[in-house]
């Protein structure tokens, strides 16, 4: 499965140049915790969370060296481009949908903007993982007997039985075989384990 195929359409797009308060008020409204920040010239430019919407919201605590981070001008006068994440984790269209899962829950990102040519054309969020891997079994088997066409088209017919996401494929024998059409299986979202039996 490819990025295209899990993401959703952004829900917020914030401008650099759009006042915090503003901001804060779009993500509470939609429920979004992050959304990508556009530049001028409307390319990515940032992420930015709710948590960096609270930032200077609060004081120093008794004990806290009071730097310049405390001294910046009140919440209200700041813009999203003051507060925001410029170093984002970003994807394309054509990536494997299986490895940014993977690396999303191994870096406890949240969203991820999907890019083509510095554009923003949709996210994938912590919410298109769980719709992505919680998918029923005859979807599962369609896309594992699909993607083993496509990755590994020199296989003979195959035939796959999916329970709870759990995968039997049978209709070889060839042990590099099996470990091939093995690997490409356990990419499918939704995969929970694969086991191939052969000719059965």
């Amino acid at each position: 499965m490819l990025v295209a195929e899990m993401m959703s359409a952004p829900r917020v797009e914030l401008t650099e140049t759009m006042p915090v308060g503003e901001a804060a008020q779009m993500l509470s409204a939609t429920g979004c915790d992050g959304a990508p920040v556009t530049g001028a010239d409307g390319r990515l430019c940032g992420i930015i969370t709710q948590i960096d919407l609270l930032r200077d919201r609060f004081g120093p605590v008794a004990g806290d060296v009071i730097t310049s981070r405390h001294l910046v001008p009140p919440q209200e006068r700041l813009h999203v481009g003051d507060v925001m994440t410029d170093t984002v984790v970003t994807a394309e269209e054509s990536d494997d949908a299986h490895e940014l899962a993977h690396r999303m829950m191994e870096t406890r990102i949240r969203c991820v903007p999907v890019v083509r040519d510095g554009v923003v054309v949709g996210v994938v969020r912590r919410g298109d993982l769980l719709r992505t891997y919680l998918r029923p079994d005859r979807e599962i088997r369609r896309e594992v007997l699909d993607e083993i066409a496509r990755r590994s088209p020199e296989t003979g017919t195959l035939d796959a039985i999916v329970e709870d996401g759990s995968v039997t494929i049978t209709g070889t024998d060839d042990t590099a075989e099996r470990r091939r059409i093995g690997d490409v299986a356990a990419k499918v979202p939704g995969v929970r384990a694969v086991e191939i039996t052969g000719q059965g």
